[in-house]
């Protein structure tokens, strides 16, 4: 189960396509095993993931962390940053924003953009 404080807007569902894209510049040989349609991710349903527990890696950053051996704070760090740039640009309620304050206490993240 990932720690990350996801808040569950479906942006990166909704932009399935990019995260996808972005993906196989690590691992060219990644193949999404989902269809998606204008973007969005075919497993996403009223803004949930149907297929939570069997998501691909790329939908699970605590694995991602792991396979490619980032530091887990930071790498959470990037993320929430991903996150909150992709929720701007898309227009997201303000009530899904990320912040680092979030973060399981043990990891070391600056929060100096508050």
């Amino acid at each position: 189960m990932s720690n990350f404080p996801c808040s569950a807007c479906g942006c990166c569902c909704k932009n399935a396509d990019v995260a996808v894209e972005r993906y196989k510049l690590l691992d060219p040989d990644f193949i999404f095993p989902y269809k998606i349609e204008d973007g969005v991710c075919s497993k996403l349903k009223d803004n949930k993931c149907i297929v939570y527990n069997r998501r691909p890696i790329l939908c699970k950053v605590d694995r991602l962390a792991e396979k490619y051996n980032i530091e887990l704070g930071w790498f959470y760090s990037a993320n929430i940053d991903a996150c909150n740039k992709m929720m701007d640009d898309n227009n997201i309620d303000l009530k899904f924003r990320i912040y680092k304050l979030n973060i399981v206490s043990n990891f070391d993240i600056r929060i100096s953009n508050l």
